[in-house]
Order: C-alpha cells, then structure tokens, then sequence
C-alpha cells in the first residue's frame, strides 16, 4: 500500500489498556520511576559538586558557559533514539527495566569510586553522562507507557503527571544536592539512589503490562512486520504524510528551545537585581505556576478544542516573557516566571497529548524517541544561545555598569548591564513568540490537527483502509 495514501489503523479495542494499567501506571510505575530520576540525579549532581566538575566552565568565558551547558546534552540526545527502537522492538515495560539497570550500573560504579577514594573531575562527568542516557532512554519508555497502559480518555491527565515530575526534579534536584553534599557526604547519597532505582526495577519487572507486539489486523507500507527493522524511515514517511503531525513536532522543538534559553536568561536577569537570594526566589515563583498547572491537569485533563486552547496558552507564554522583563521589578519578573512556566506546562501537556493520540501504535516507541530527541537538542540548544548572548548583551547596552539613561530605561528600567541587557533580548524572544503563534494561526495543518488526523490508538476499533482516501480524513 502506497505511504501517501495510507490509512493508519488500529487494533482492537481493549488491547493496550489492560485491566488495571490506570493503578499499574498512577500507583506503582510513575512514583517509583520518578523517585529513581530524582535520587540518580541528585547523587550525581552531588558527586560533580565534590570533585569541583564544573569549575572548568566558571571562568568567565562566555564559550566554557556554553560548553558547559551543552555538554550535557552530548549524551542524552543520541540515547534518545536508541530509546524509541529499543521500545518499539521488546515493548516499553522491557525498556524500563533496561533504563533501571543502567541506572543501577551506574550507581554502583559511583559507589566503588567513592569507597576508593578516587573520584576525579573526569569520571564525574562520565558518570553524569551515563546517567544522562539512561534517564532519556527512561523517558522515552515512560513516554510510551502511557498509550499502552492507559485509555485515551486518560492520556491528558497521565501527561500532566509526568510534567509534575519534572517540576518537581528540575526544583528539587539542585538545592537537594547542594544541601546534602556537604553535611552528608556521599555514600549515603548512593545508597539512597540504589535503594530507590532498585525498588523501581523490580516494580517494573512485574508491571502488568500488555504483550508486545499488540496484535494488529492490519500491515501497511508504513507499520508492517518489519517497520522496526527499518528504523526510523517509517516514522520520517509517517510524518511527512502527515503535515499536522509534522507541524506538532515544530511546536514542540520551538518550545523546547524558548524554555532552554529562559532557564539562563531568567538567571541572568534576577542576578542583574544584585540580589544573591532573588534567582532562588523568582524560580520558586515560577515553579509554583509549572506545579499548579501540571495539578490541575493530573486531576482535570486537558480541555476539548486542545489546538485553540494551546494558542491561547502559547500566547500567554510569550505574553509572560515581555512582563517578566519589563523594569528592573522582581514583582514583575516574577509574575512573568509564574505566567510563563504555568503557560508551558498546559502547552507542553497538550502537544504530548496530541502526539500520542495521533502516532500509529506500531511507531510510538520510536515517535517517542524523537520527541525526546527535540529535547535534548533545542532545549539544549537555547541553553547554549542563552549563555553565548552574554558577550552579546553586554554591547547591547554599551558596556556600561548600569543602564541609566535613554530609550532602554524606560524599557527595562535601571539596574546592572548584565541583567537588563538580558531583559532587552528576553523581551524580543516573547515579541517573538507572539508573532509566531499568530502566525501558527493560520496554518491550516496545525489549526485542524484534531479533526483532520485520525487517532490511532489501539483503543479504537478497527479501521479498514479505504484506497484512495487522503490521510487527513476520519478512518472510521
């Protein structure tokens, strides 16, 4: 059957939501899987704290900075992949278990090293790039746990479950480890980390998943027999035969590259206040608004007319951008922190939501795999232009010890240079985005995606493919 006229389908209905798989996933899964990526990462932020990791990086030079934010990324963006084949081929619970081990591996060797006495700079950085892998491997299993466990009525509510997680570790992990390191040291650490990622690989292990491959009815061109063995050439013609699902995957990369550029430039700006406590404070802010927003969808799901609701939210997103920088305020920094994390939350949970219910299930491991790769490489990527704008803001305001005088005060107020020179290009980003959603507006693929791509969970019924049918329209 021709790729471009290809009808996707599904299975039977039941098939991949097992008796069950809602207390599999809210209870048991999710809270133990979360509890293994908190405590991996803060035992190995604690250890590259302990051997001074990072000093080579905090030099002043605005290339380390940016070395340094993208190191990280070297390693979880091409386990990404690696992660979707490995789900699609063996099914997301044997994926899980994988992801677990490697964590176990990696504590484990953290512990011999630390029990030697022997912990340099370099197997610091081994140790967090091994974990790094093993958590995007996690993710991507994680990810695709949730079509296979769960109804679709229940994806939205799952997705927001997993965003509180990541509020929470993206909150928890830093000032955890910068608390526990000193007065603890690091043994005790490891062995926390190796009591929780042992907990959730036994729980995984016995996890009432569903049997892998789900059976299927029908093969096409796309998701026959040997789609697995293809890698991922069937998801690039999936996608390309389907421009609303392309179009998702651009929202989802451009968010993910606005969010990786405003974890530096909020920093930046905070610390242009001249306040040591303050960047603590205002992402404290922010993070309440990621928390609420992640609750409330954990508990409510997502509305209906997802596509409209995300514009309106990607609006309020830009919108917070702008507030955040205008004046030299922390009321008004952290409003636009509390705005712009609750605002992508909902955008983020509804992009997830789409994806899910719009991949064929015989492509989600590696669908997956992709998402979490736009991660890796356009959050990583706004990480590294947000520290390398650092030479650039400082021209930007010329140089001087404070904006004090002209046109940019009355923009972004008075303050140190560093700062508002930040607060100038951060206001230009939210400009941005807001020229960008209107625009998005009228992108038919985009605004129509709910209507005009079939869902294709195995939770419907089956489809027959009709020839000649376009891909935009309903199977069933």
């Amino acid at each position: 059957m021709d790729v471009a006229t290809a009808v996707p389908t599904g299975g039977s209905r039941g098939t991949t939501s097992p008796r069950g798989g809602a207390r599999t996933y809210g209870l048991l899964l999710w809270p133990l899987q979360f509890l293994a990526g908190l405590t991996t990462s803060v035992a190995t932020l604690s250890i590259m704290l302990a051997s001074d990791a990072y000093s080579p990086f905090e030099t002043g030079s605005t290339v380390l900075l940016a070395i340094g934010y993208g190191l990280t990324y070297t390693a979880f963006s091409p386990a990404s992949p690696l992660g979707g084949r490995l789900t699609d081929r063996q099914g997301p619970q044997q994926t899980l278990v994988g992801s677990n081990a490697g964590y176990l591996a990696v504590m484990a060797f953290a512990l011999l090293l630390q029990g030697v006495g022997y912990l340099p700079g370099l197997l610091a950085w081994v140790l967090l790039l091994s974990r790094v892998a093993c958590q995007s491997v996690q993710l991507t299993a994680l990810d695709s746990s949730i079509p296979a466990l769960l109804p679709k009525r229940l994806f939205s509510n799952a997705n927001g479950s997993r965003l509180l997680v990541t509020a929470v570790v993206a909150g928890s992990e830093a000032p955890i480890a910068s608390a526990l390191e000193p007065s603890l040291g690091l043994a005790p650490i490891i062995l926390v980390a190796v009591a929780a990622v042992t907990a959730s690989f036994l729980v995984a292990r016995r996890a009432g998943f569903p049997a892998h491959p789900p059976a299927r009815p029908v093969h096409d061109a796309v998701t026959g027999p040997d789609a697995v063995d293809r890698g991922y050439r069937p998801v690039r013609a999936y996608i390309r035969s389907r421009p609303g699902l392309t179009s998702l995957l651009v929202c989802w990369a451009a968010l993910n590259f606005v969010l990786g550029y405003a974890e530096v430039a909020l920093t930046s700006i905070t610390n242009g206040f001249g306040s040591s406590a303050t960047p603590n404070l205002v992402l404290g802010i922010g993070l309440v608004g990621m928390l609420a927003a992640s609750a409330w969808i954990t508990v409510r799901g997502t509305p209906r007319d997802l596509v409209r609701r995300m514009f309106g939210a990607s609006l309020v997103l830009g919108g917070a951008l702008v507030i955040g920088s205008t004046g030299a305020n922390v009321v008004a920094t952290s409003l636009g922190a509390l705005l712009f994390l609750g605002a992508a939350t909902f955008v983020m949970a509804t992009l997830s939501t789409l994806i899910h219910v719009k991949t064929e299930p015989g492509l989600m491991g590696r669908m997956m795999g992709l998402k979490t790769l736009c991660v890796g490489l356009f959050y990583g990527a706004g990480n590294v232009v947000g520290a390398l704008c650092a030479g650039f803001v400082r021209k930007l305001v010329g140089g001087n010890p404070a904006v004090s005088t002209g046109f940019l005060t009355h923009l972004v107020g008075t303050g140190r240079s560093y700062g508002r020179g930040y607060a100038v290009v951060t206001m230009a980003v939210g400009v941005l985005v807001v020229a960008s959603v209107v625009l998005a507006r009228r992108h038919a693929p985009l605004r129509e995606v709910d209507t005009d791509l079939p869902d294709t969970t195995e939770e419907d019924l089956p489809a027959v493919a009709v020839p000649g049918r376009a891909v935009g329209q309903q199977s069933w």
